[in-house]
């Protein structure tokens, strides 16, 4: 790519991402340009438009903020309430200072969340159930978006030393507060327990959304299968993770487990590999 794309590139970055002072400012633009080392006839092109530079700032800031906010709407009202627009600071950083990286807008909220989420946990005001509220409606949105090719085969017999098959549209997402059992309305302000759990999240054969709360050591199993490991390493792996041993009773309590994935067409059998 020439120079003069990078340059340019590099400008309607900073245009569209930079501080809100700087894009308000009459002088704001030739700034911008020359630090992203546009100059001569191109600088003066872009000069000459300047107002409608400044319109595609709001509307792509306008794109990505909304699809942020849509994605996490009740972690959004409730954090804004407690901790000062803490949600919005948040957006506010994420384009100062890291700005998008993916190409597609429905992958910007995961790019925000993995920037916010830090800095909202370090900061005493914000209440830590709304961070895991954020991550659960984000998973939601996000086994809803993702691409879940139809099963080609019922599930087939379970092969102990061949990896597992599963579909793609699943997640396992690990919560400190019990924020799936709040209602959904977003006028609602109930204050979720504080009890861990670990949930797998997945898209039924209907296309819904669904959860199913999982205990300790069923998500440390489902992790590894999902990894790839056959049953005869993770059974054993996963139960040395837990501290205790493979008994014939959580062989018992897997299987049924499995079976239960397969009736909601999560499982869909061994590998052939």
């Amino acid at each position: 790519m020439a120079v003069a794309d990078l340059a340019m590139q590099r400008a309607f970055a900073e245009a569209c991402f930079g501080d809100d002072e700087g894009a308000a400012d009459a002088g704001g633009l030739p700034s911008v340009l020359s630090r992203a080392g546009v100059s001569g006839d191109d600088m003066a092109a872009l000069v000459a438009e300047r107002p409608r530079i400044w319109l595609y700032r709001r509307l792509v800031r306008g794109n990505v903020t909304d699809v942020i906010g849509r994605m996490m709407p009740r972690a959004r009202v409730r954090m804004n309430e407690a901790a000062d627009h803490a949600f919005e600071r948040g957006m506010a950083a994420f384009l100062r200072e890291r700005a998008p990286r993916t190409h597609h807008l429905r992958d910007v909220p995961m790019e925000f969340l993995a920037f916010a989420a830090p800095r909202w946990r370090a900061d005493p005001r914000v209440p830590a159930y709304t961070v895991d509220l954020a991550t659960y409606e984000l998973c939601e949105f996000s086994l809803g978006v993702s691409y879940s090719p139809p099963p080609t085969a019922p599930p087939g017999e379970v092969v102990v030393d061949r990896p597992l098959s599963f579909v793609e549209a699943k997640a396992l997402v690990s919560l400190e507060h019990a924020v799936h059992r709040l209602p959904e309305g977003e006028d609602d302000r109930t204050v979720p327990e504080a009890s861990p759990a670990t949930l797998l999240g997945y898209r039924d054969p209907a296309h819904a959304i669904r959860f199913l709360e999982l205990s300790p050591l069923a998500s440390r199993i489902l992790a590894r299968l999902f990894d790839g490991e056959p049953l005869e390493r993770a059974l054993p792996a996963a139960c040395a993770d837990q501290g205790t041993r493979l008994t014939d009773e959580i062989l018992a309590s897997t299987a049924v487990l499995l079976a239960d994935l397969a009736d909601r067409g999560v499982f869909l059998g061994s590998s052939e590999s």
